[in-house]
């Protein structure tokens, strides 16, 4: 779907030819990167070719509603949520720009051995940390490069990173005393707006993310 603004122009448009693969960001990446540049800019819509591999982006401030051309029609077209980072298929997809992202922090406590409730914006869960002296039972990822949003990710592709790491931390956690904490230890998203991130804790289940975090940026994972 393509981006119509009937409340003001076009903000800017740029064609250029990916000429990409596996190792590479994916094709919508530079317009992405475009309207984050751009602080006007809250919409994008891009057109995709994969035979010839070109590239249309246009930016915009508004997006009041979305259309297909009819001379677009011999190729797919897809609504994309801002968050999902699956490959770009033919067509025109319009993004929204993804906002800024903030972490709410607060140091509370908690009993060690010990199921401490909590209740976060509606949701019920318990913590649980070992008890003092105890060995603790922790999953350990890093580097692990779960989409080629914005690097090259063959290997993520080829081993289904994502997908599987989903699973794995979705499953193991509905066995009570399964592990205590999920350690990060950096280069853990390649993301440079948020898109990836959020993708990736929406998918994990409320006993997932109920988990002790230890997380550590790589310098892949600060922007500027």
């Amino acid at each position: 779907l393509r981006c119509l603004n009937t409340t003001g122009e076009m903000l800017a448009a740029q064609n250029y030819t990916w000429g990409g693969h596996a190792e590479s960001p994916a094709p919508d990446t530079a317009c992405l990167i475009a309207c984050q540049d751009n602080s006007d800019c809250n919409h994008f819509s891009v057109f995709y070719n994969s035979t010839t591999e070109e590239v249309q982006c246009e930016l915009f401030e508004e997006c009041n509603s979305c259309s297909l051309k009819e001379s677009d029609t011999s190729f797919e077209s897809k609504f994309i949520p801002h968050e999902q980072t699956v490959s770009l298929k033919d067509g025109w997809t319009t993004t929204s720009k993804y906002g800024d992202s903030y972490i709410h922090t607060r140091i509370t406590q908690v009993v060690p051995g010990v199921k401490t409730p909590f209740a976060i914006d509606g949701h019920d869960f318990n913590v649980k940390i070992p008890k003092k002296d105890e060995k603790a039972k922790c999953i350990v990822w890093g580097d692990p490069c779960i989409s080629s949003k914005f690097v090259g990710c063959s290997f993520g592709e080829y081993f289904d990173a994502y997908e599987k790491s989903v699973t794995m931390l979705n499953q193991l956690s509905e066995v009570d005393d399964s592990f205590d904490c999920f350690i990060m230890l950096g280069d853990n998203f390649y993301d440079s707006d948020g898109r990836v991130t959020v993708s990736f804790w929406k998918r994990l289940s409320l006993a997932a993310k109920s988990k002790p975090l230890i997380y550590i940026l790589g310098n892949h994972d600060i922007c500027k």
